[in-house]
C-alpha cells in the first residue's frame, strides 16, 4: 500500500482506504436481500395425480405446452389432504447455489420460514392464476423436488412464457451448477384451513 498515492484517492489516506476496503467486503460477503412478490392465498390439493392436474386445465392462458417430463412417475408425491397457503415468487437476482451449502435457497426459505413448493403446488396455483398473473415471474421453478439420473443430474419443473402460452417445462442442472440470477422460485407458506 506504500506505493498508493493517497493524495489522489477519494479516501485521502491509507486508513481510510482500508475502512473503504472493509466496507466493500462486508457488502460482498453478506448477499443482498432477494425480491419477493407475494402472488397470495391459494387452496392446494395434495391428494390428486400430477396427470388429473393437468387434464383438468383447459385454459393455454393457465398452463398450454407441458412437457413430458410433467408426470407422478418422475415427480412422486405422497402429500394428501387440502392445505392453504400464501404463495411467494422469490428472485435472488444473482447466481445462487440449489443444493446445501452457506449460499442456497432451502437456507433463505428456513430462514424465512417458507417450504420451496412442489409441482402438484404449482400446477394448483397456474389453475387458478390464468395470464397475465404470474407473468412479472417467469421462470418460476418449482424446485422442492427434483427428478435425479444415473449422472447426478437434477431436473425440477418450471413455468415459463414462450410467445400467449404459459408453457411447463423442465430445467436439467448438472451437479454443483447454480440457478442463473433470472430465476424465480415458487415459494410457500402453509396457513390453517379456513373453517
Amino acid at each position: 500500500m506504500k506505493d498508493i498515492n493517497w493524495a489522489y484517492t477519494p479516501h485521502r489516506s491509507e486508513e481510510g482506504f482500508k475502512s473503504y476496503l472493509r466496507t466493500v467486503a462486508a457488502r460482498i460477503s453478506e448477499p443482498p436481500e432477494p425480491e419477493v412478490i407475494d402472488l397470495g392465498l391459494f387452496e392446494l390439493n395434495r391428494s390428486e395425480t400430477i396427470a388429473a392436474k393437468l387434464a383438468a386445465i383447459t385454459d393455454s392462458k393457465a398452463v398450454g405446452y407441458r412437457t413430458n417430463w410433467a408426470t407422478d412417475e418422475k415427480f412422486p408425491d405422497t402429500r394428501t389432504g387440502k392445505v392453504r397457503v400464501r404463495a411467494s415468487a422469490v428472485c435472488f437476482r444473482r447466481p445462487i447455489m440449489s443444493q446445501k451449502g452457506k449460499d442456497n435457497v432451502e437456507a433463505w426459505c428456513l430462514k424465512n420460514k417458507k417450504i420451496l413448493a412442489l409441482p402438484k403446488d404449482g400446477i394448483d396455483i397456474a389453475k387458478v392464476s390464468a395470464r397475465p398473473k404470474l407473468d412479472n415471474v417467469m421462470p418460476l421453478v418449482m424446485a422442492g423436488q427434483f427428478f435425479v439420473d444415473a449422472n447426478g443430474d437434477r431436473s425440477a419443473l418450471y413455468f415459463n412464457l414462450n410467445g400467449n402460452l404459459r408453457g411447463l417445462d423442465v430445467v436439467c442442472l448438472s451437479p454443483g451448477e447454480q440457478w442463473y440470477d433470472f430465476w424465480w422460485f415458487l415459494v410457500l407458506e402453509e396457513l390453517p384451513l379456513a373453517a
